[in-house]
């Protein structure tokens, strides 16, 4: 540990509440040296029994990427999580964001292998690309109905996820977000999806069904790539575009029902 550091912040945590603590914090964290993740700074307070969401509104970059812990506390003031905040969190098994959040950064859960339980708050509108991507113990998710997109990549690679609940506030499922969900079995697309982006579901091996909704207009280059499983399709004739290698080692399919037009 940083002996300068904890001494700098045992001198001023006695004036935390009269403080802006964001400030002691950022200016705590440049007189730190050999400290690579601002987490590392958060682990110092953490261990002077200082929990800095206690003062703060939102959680920073890198808050505590990396960190040795089980579990977090998020308090229900905080709106935002920031992007890496619990990025290769390795022994995080369970998450639970409160309504207040309205945000989630890039990358804010991701490679956190051990997460099996994730609760979205209702008012969460925004997930950011690759928030829990390589999640691989993550078995469901409910994504709020306030959230219009799902962002790339952002469940790339949680084989374990069997259940994903899409509200019909969703427009787009952007380019890899459920890429190489192999446990996934079935997922309902709502009516109000108009695009599917490339490799949004490739390499989904137990897919065998899949029923496009009637608004979409466009779906991406190897969208259902490898989808091994996959027996049957139906896509509308809302569908003006499909991209190339669609369904490339689809090796089961055996019934594709096109009703649009490809430009």
């Amino acid at each position: 540990m940083n002996k300068y550091i904890k001494q700098f912040i045992e001198k001023y945590k006695n004036l935390l509440a009269d403080e802006d603590f964001t400030s002691l914090y950022r200016k705590a964290y440049k007189e730190m040296t050999g400290y690579p993740y601002i987490g590392s700074l958060t682990q110092i307070f953490l261990d002077l029994d200082i929990d800095p969401l206690d003062y703060m509104s939102k959680i920073p970059t890198g808050y505590l990427a990396g960190a040795a812990v089980k579990s977090v506390d998020i308090p229900d003031h905080i709106t935002s999580i920031g992007m890496n905040a619990f990025n290769e969190c390795k022994s995080l098994t369970s998450i639970t964001i409160p309504d207040s959040v309205t945000s989630i950064g890039e990358w804010a859960f991701k490679d956190c292998s051990s997460l099996t339980g994730v609760v979205i708050g209702s008012s969460v509108a925004t997930i950011g690309r690759e928030a829990f991507c390589n999640c691989r113990g993550l078995t469901s998710i409910e994504i709020p109905s306030g959230v219009t997109s799902i962002e790339g990549s952002v469940f790339y690679n949680c084989y374990s996820l069997t259940s994903v609940a899409i509200p019909d506030s969703v427009t787009s499922i952007r380019n890899m977000a459920f890429c190489k969900c192999s446990s996934l079995t079935s997922i309902e697309i709502p009516n109000s999806v108009t695009t599917i982006g490339d490799n949004a579901f490739g390499d989904c091996s137990g897919l065998t069904s899949i029923e496009i909704p009637n608004n979409v207009t466009t779906i991406g280059g190897a969208a259902f790539g490898d989808c091994s499983g996959l027996q049957n399709i139906t896509i509308p004739d809302s569908v003006t575009s499909i991209g190339y290698a669609t369904f490339s080692g689809c090796s089961s399919l055996t019934n594709i029902n096109f009703k649009g037009t490809t430009s």
